[in-house]
């Protein structure tokens, strides 16, 4: 996963504001361009992982970004991520993995990543 995959794969995708997880291994990779995009296409954001304040950051330097449009929550692991989104989703809202990330500072690999992801969902 890269900023640029979720810009143009998840981000694009919806007209409605979605609730997305994102966040994970550092790569050292820039967020600035995410960030606006998440400042405009975001309800809820859940950061996760080594990159949750670098995201963070640049979602609030976005001059897009405005807290009564955009809440941002950082969670300690999926499993939070998981009942922090189910919290704050009502009916028809589309809730998303779109990391922007690589899963190697919690998980062996992207799979594993999204494995745990969907048991964590299939359970509720």
């Amino acid at each position: 996963s890269s900023p640029t995959r979720t810009i143009c794969g998840t981000l694009s995708l919806f007209p409605q504001k979605i609730i997305m997880i994102s966040g994970g291994y550092d790569k050292k990779i820039p967020f600035d361009t995410l960030g606006s995009v998440i400042a405009e296409k975001v309800k809820v954001l859940i950061l996760l992982g080594q990159t949750a304040d670098k995201m963070r950051e640049a979602v609030v330097n976005s001059s897009k970004f405005s807290p009564e449009t955009l809440k941002l929550i950082t969670v300690n692991n999926m499993s939070e991520a998981v009942a922090v989104a189910r919290e704050n989703a009502i009916r028809g809202d589309i809730v998303s993995l779109s990391p922007a990330c690589a899963s190697f500072d919690l998980y062996e690999n992207f799979a594993a990543r999204g494995r745990h992801f969907k048991e964590l969902v299939n359970k509720l």
